[in-house]
């Protein structure tokens, strides 16, 4: 115990932990970013009205949602970005999960618990993920699905086409880049499921629109829509 206690204390001497967000250096009580950072959170509240949001308007008349509801705003060079950019480029998975345990305690608010069946994160095609080694919305999913309880499913439903990088793309050519990119891989399983959606960043819909469709075709009972951050 004293052993590994004093390694530890050396490794924190050279290789202090530091804010995710800020870079600051962090304190024995913090987790991975500063109470700082925290306390500025762009948070939305969206959870608490869930249906009458910025988020849940984009889908109007697109996809038959039952709620939408994301963490915090995006807003360039903000902590949402820099978040976001650490889980899904730098390979910070814990961070992800560490976010989505914090945002299931928000969710503990609601009675989503009752309303749905399972998380369902954003799937990748498997050559992305082989090449990234895990997927981002995954990490988000699976911090709350630890805290509100509700299990996570990645065996319903299947990236199958490579699509490029969006960023830059209009919202038309969004959909465009990811028609069809998406199929239900169990449907007797769907069609007697409420399904939560649960993506990093949600920018114009089109990448959950893309994924709900086949599970609506499927049969899915109820879907609903949660995210890190909103654009």
């Amino acid at each position: 115990m004293l052993l590994a206690k004093l390694w530890r204390d050396f490794v924190e001497l050279v290789f202090p932990a530091v804010c995710s967000s800020c870079r600051a250096g962090l304190l024995p009580e913090e987790e991975m970013i500063c109470i700082t950072c925290r306390l500025n959170f762009p948070l939305t509240h969206f959870h608490r009205f869930p249906t009458q949001n910025a988020m849940f308007d984009k889908f109007k008349g697109r996809l038959p949602i039952a709620l939408a509801a994301a963490f915090m705003h995006f807003n360039e060079n903000g902590i949402a970005q820099k978040l976001s950019h650490q889980v899904k480029y730098r390979g910070n998975q814990q961070l992800g999960i560490l976010l989505g345990r914090w945002y299931g305690n928000q969710l503990l608010q609601t009675d989503i618990n009752s309303q749905f069946d399972c998380l369902v994160p954003v799937p990748l095609h498997r050559q992305r993920l082989k090449q990234r080694g895990y997927n981002q919305a995954a990490c988000f999913a699976q911090g709350i699905s630890q805290v509100v309880g509700l299990p996570l499913r990645e065996d319903l439903v299947a990236r199958i086409k490579m699509t490029s990088s969006q960023v830059g793309m209009d919202k038309q050519q969004r959909l465009q880049n990811i028609a069809d990119a998406f199929e239900v891989t169990a449907k007797e399983q769907v069609s007697q499921l409420r399904i939560l959606l649960v993506d990093d960043i949600v920018t114009t819909g089109a990448t959950i629109e893309a994924c709900a469709m086949p599970l609506v075709k499927a049969g899915c009972q109820k879907i609903g829509v949660l995210a890190l951050a909103n654009v």
